[in-house]
């Protein structure tokens, strides 16, 4: 109650108070906004963006890095970035990639003193031809427009021949173009703009993302066996859309599982793109820093570079037709029942032993760390406690021995695929190996192959 001899306060109007400044508020901020440049959407890629050319190091594929690293790399650099820091700065791994560098297994892309007399630096000349060919992230292909003055006759001629295998391989500027913008939503933050795995997030993972740009992909399951003439295997198309699906368990690749097929095979032919672009790139660059080769190389001519990206096109569009023609052929898993193969598993033992254990230590839990073909680092799996990758199934496991790693050091195996006598007898060293393998990640059938074979293993 208010005492007679008091007044009561004047009620607040509420409108007056408080919506009408909160409106006028929004009104104003409204205003200002219109004033400004709406951003671009994120999906979309900006018209007149290129692609950046590539700098910092590189590491030789020809050559892997023999040196052991001491400790993985620092938190959001790369380990070769570390040759460009201040010695206070660097880990103990950089002294060993300085050893590489001396030995021409890592080269600096962003000096050239040994080219001053024929222009310099070749990164422009070479960008103006990849831009040329493959166009910008917002209007992605692979060869240059029609009317485009680097279209000489032999160039044209040699181009148009290729058509029939990018249709064959979806390479088409539309399919492009929708991938790119797929990638630049769902890819880029991780995997960057080039494909390099160096988006402003991919920086921060370990392992670091894959990088499309040396044409190499580590789980491949293509049929075909290029050992002998000393030629990385591509993926098929069903690798790259499994990843995309399924990820990488025990990395940061996640599982896109929403997307439609039409998209996953969009991004497939935007992932094919980018390396065909990068390996190009990186090709000329690799020539082009090495000063031992550089001068006397007719491919490092930039005066040529058309022509050498119409011959490193061409040679690598009939690679990726090649490795999708068709995928591998498991060999016929000769154990049928469950104590066949613990037995197989038990003679799996003494093969791991001869082909396995110099990099998977103690089975694994000891393994080193190492450098891959990419100059990140990387480490063998621990084969009796981390998931895999791309699963843990006893085909999958047939798959990863019987392609190898690509850029991760692991080795084919093939040579383990059963002879006519083995298949005479029911047995196969290949699932002999897989079925160790496989019942390794197991604690349960350890301790059977243990107890009821005398398998040293816990």
């Amino acid at each position: 109650m208010i005492p007679s001899n008091r007044q009561a306060p004047p009620q607040r109007n509420f409108t007056r108070c408080y919506l009408f400044p909160f409106f006028g508020l929004v009104f104003s901020l409204t205003l200002l906004q219109g004033c400004q440049k709406p951003p671009e959407p994120i999906e979309t890629n900006p018209p007149k963006e290129k692609y950046p050319q590539r700098s910092g190091w590189l590491a030789c594929d020809k050559q892997d890095l023999t040196s052991i690293p001491v400790e993985w790399n620092q938190n959001g650099l790369h380990p070769l970035a570390e040759l460009g820091l201040e010695k206070e700065k660097r880990s103990k791994n950089a002294e060993l990639l300085e050893t590489e560098q001396k030995n021409n297994r890592v080269f600096n892309l962003d000096r050239y003193p040994h080219l001053k007399d024929l222009g310099g630096d070749p990164r422009p000349k070479l960008a103006a031809t990849l831009d040329a060919f493959f166009g910008t992230p917002a209007e992605p292909r692979i060869f240059p427009a029609e009317k485009d003055p680097i279209l000489k006759p032999e160039i044209k001629s040699q181009l148009q021949s290729l058509h029939p295998i990018s249709e064959e391989l979806q390479l088409r500027p539309d399919i492009l173009a929708k991938g790119a913008s797929l990638y630049r939503t769902n890819c880029q933050t991780c995997h960057g703009v080039t494909g390099g795995g160096d988006g402003p997030a991919g920086r921060y993972l370990t392992p670091l993302p894959r990088d499309y740009r040396q044409g190499a992909f580590k789980f491949i399951s293509t049929g075909y066996d290029f050992t002998a003439d000393k030629v990385r295997a591509r993926p098929h198309r069903d690798d790259l859309a499994r990843t995309i699906r399924k990820g990488l368990d025990g990395s940061s690749m996640p599982a896109f599982a929403t997307l439609s097929e039409a998209d996953v095979q969009a991004l497939v032919s935007y992932v094919i793109h980018l390396s065909l672009r990068g390996e190009i790139e990186y090709r000329f660059l690799r020539i082009a820093a090495d000063k031992k080769i550089a001068e006397e190389d007719p491919d490092g001519d930039p005066e040529a570079l058309p022509e050498f990206a119409t011959r490193q096109l061409d040679r690598l569009l009939k690679l990726w037709k090649k490795c999708n023609e068709k995928t591998i052929t498991l060999e016929e898993d000769p154990y049928l029942t469950e104590t066949a193969k613990l037995e197989a598993a038990s003679r799996g033992h003494r093969l791991f032993l001869e082909n396995c254990a110099s990099c998977h230590l103690g089975y694994g839990r000891e393994s080193k760390l190492k450098f891959d073909a990419w100059g990140s680092i990387t480490k063998p799996r621990n084969l009796a406690g981390e998931g895999y990758r791309v699963g843990r199934t006893p085909q999958e496991i047939f798959t990863r021995i019987y392609e190898g790693i690509p850029g991760a050091g692991m080795p084919e195996k093939r040579d383990l695929l059963a002879t006519p006598a083995e298949k005479a007898e029911g047995r196969s060293r290949m699932w002999d190996l897989v079925y160790f393998v496989y019942y390794l990640g197991d604690a349960y059938k350890r301790r059977q192959l243990r107890n009821e074979f005398g398998l040293p293993i816990d």
